[in-house]
């Protein structure tokens, strides 16, 4: 083995057959080869997900995803990585925690409770708004 191979076998990326990354995450984790990697940069180009988004940027956002896997064979594990790529840091920590209690498998799961989060925000916001306008004026 040479240096580079002993590098990678110490902080666990296998070169057997290319090279790929395992990435831990909540109860399982993501094998990535180097083509998933690049994906990453296209990811970052698309919309961000936060708490202050609306019920229809949420359903834009969710399209986008769609149209981003669209064709490209991705297991539902690392379009829910990517998707996580995609939120900003108050909807992360939110994922974060309702994962480690509630953990998604898929990618539909993980679609199902983002938009019940989502209806329940827009829900919360109308309500809101009618209590500070009872009028409607």
């Amino acid at each position: 083995m040479n240096d580079w191979e002993i590098y990678l076998d110490s902080v666990g990326v296998s070169s057997s057959v290319g090279i790929s990354f395992w990435v831990a995450h909540g109860a399982f984790g993501y094998f990535f080869s180097m083509a998933d990697l690049k994906l990453l940069k296209k990811v970052h180009l698309l919309p961000k997900l936060s708490l202050a988004t609306r019920l229809k940027e949420y359903y834009d956002w969710e399209e986008h995803m769609e149209d981003f896997f669209w064709g490209r064979g991705l297991a539902s594990a690392l379009k829910m990585y990517y998707a996580e790529e995609t939120m900003a840091t108050d909807i992360s920590h939110w994922w974060d925690c309702w994962d480690k209690k509630f953990p998604c498998w898929t990618w539909s799961d993980m679609k199902a409770v983002l938009r019940r989060r989502f209806r329940s925000l827009e829900s919360k916001k109308v309500a809101t708004a009618r209590a500070q306008n009872p009028q409607g004026t």
